[in-house]
């Protein structure tokens, strides 16, 4: 084992399987209920985590991680309302009747433009902390997540549960006027295959849990909701318009 394995090894040790599993037992029927960090306003860079100091980056394994898409019926007002529908990795979690009313589906994700807007979710496993921390990002991070896995760790035979990373945030001005952050992710090291397996089987028992959305206990975050202020919600309309592009997709057009 190199020196890098046994500090990773070391400082990210993850919960026992039997922790783990008495976690889930424990919790089966319950809510559960994930700290969320959101995409910062305004092209924001410093994360802002509950009761901690602002950081730069956040560090840890990832054990969950999809694409979301949410359907809000209005338009952001400031206060924190749940989705009317919400779908994980293209499955529907529920549509409201408001929803069905304005005529969206369980398949309503799949169509783009109108009020369907992409997020990326992430859960992220710290250091002495058996529950993730759940990131909720604008789509603009979905694209850059989607390479970022797909080069730097599955393209070399790996799983995200046997990576460390660090997540940081990069500003991006458009041509509207309009800022906004982009995730930057970064692979600090690879785990030695005992400790990977940990997170392998938290991953596993915690999926019940982070793949189960309700109008209950959903996010309040989506496209020109949580991660944007009132005030941008007509920027926002003003930079698709002139950038060509729908809420639901995950490419944006910075200013060159």
């Amino acid at each position: 084992m190199s020196s890098t394995e046994i500090v990773l090894a070391e400082t990210y040790a993850p919960a026992s399987v039997d922790a783990v599993q008495v976690w889930a037992e424990e919790m089966k029927g319950a809510a559960v209920e994930f700290l969320t960090v959101t995409t910062p306003t305004a092209g924001g860079t410093v994360w802002e985590v509950e009761g901690e100091d602002p950081t730069k980056e956040l560090r840890g394994v990832v054990v969950d991680d999809y694409e979301a898409h949410a359907l809000y019926l209005q338009d952001y007002s400031g206060e924190s309302n749940p989705p009317d529908a919400y779908w994980i990795a293209g499955e529907c979690q529920y549509v409201t009747e408001e929803a069905r009313t304005a005529g969206y589906n369980e398949d309503s994700h799949s169509i783009r433009g109108g009020r369907v807007g992409n997020r990326q979710v992430i859960y992220l496993s710290r250091p002495g902390e058996l529950v993730p921390i759940r990131i909720d990002l604008s789509g603009a991070s979905v694209r850059p997540w989607r390479l970022f896995k797909q080069n730097q760790i599955a393209g070399k035979g790996k799983r995200v549960t046997d990576t460390v990373i660090e997540l940081s945030l990069e500003s991006k001005k458009y041509k509207s006027g309009y800022s906004g952050s982009i995730l930057a992710p970064r692979v600090l090291g690879f785990l030695p295959a005992g400790v990977a397996a940990g997170y392998f089987e938290q991953r596993e028992q915690i999926r019940a849990f982070t793949r189960t959305r309700t109008a209950s206990n959903s996010p309040d975050g989506g496209f020109g909701s949580a991660d944007a202020e009132p005030s941008e919600g007509a920027l926002a309309a003003e930079f698709e318009a002139k950038a060509g592009v729908v809420p639901n997709s995950d490419f944006e057009a910075p200013v060159m």
